[in-house]
Parts: structure tokens; sequence; C-alpha cells
């Protein structure tokens, strides 16, 4: 959880689009490699391929990915969620 946490990516789940990103700061931060909430950090060219693939070619991987990620972003990014983890912070001073 930082300052460095993608908007982009979790707009993207929240609208139920699979996520295949590189393995960068920021992104490691929300996506974990081969996480469950369809979502896969990638750090090779080949492994972004295969993702790909498996996406197009895997219909019920397609939908479990789609699904994996809404549920995060449902869970841990909704505005209630967020709203503790500010009054959490503001609280402290």
């Amino acid at each position: 959880d930082g300052e460095t946490l993608s908007t982009a990516l979790l707009q993207a789940m929240s609208l139920g689009l699979p996520i295949l990103a590189s393995k960068v700061a920021g992104v490691t931060d929300l996506l974990h490699q081969e996480d469950s909430y369809g979502a896969t950090a990638i750090n090779t060219v080949i492994n972004f391929a295969e993702k790909t693939l498996e996406l197009v070619y895997s219909p019920d991987q397609h939908k479990q990915a789609i699904k994996m990620g809404y549920k995060k972003v449902a869970r841990d990014y909704s505005n209630q969620k967020m709203l503790e983890r500010y009054l959490a912070v503001l609280t402290k001073f």
C-alpha cells in the first residue's frame, strides 16, 4: 500500500478486465506473481505471451480472472474500505 499503487489497474479490474502487467514497483504492490485475483505480474516476454494465450484460449480461466479481479477490488478497495484506512491514518495524529 503506497503512492505507487496503480489506480489504472484497480479501475480495469473493477470493470471486469483480466490483468497482465509488468512486474515493477506499484504493480507488485497490488498484484502477486500467479496471484489468485485474476491478475498476474509478469517478468519476461515469454511469460507474457504464455499468459496472454492462456486467457485467450481458456474461456474458463478468462472468466475466473475477471471474477477474482473484481472481487479483490470490491473487497480491498471499496469506498468503505478506503474510508476506514484514511480514518485509521488520521486518528494516529
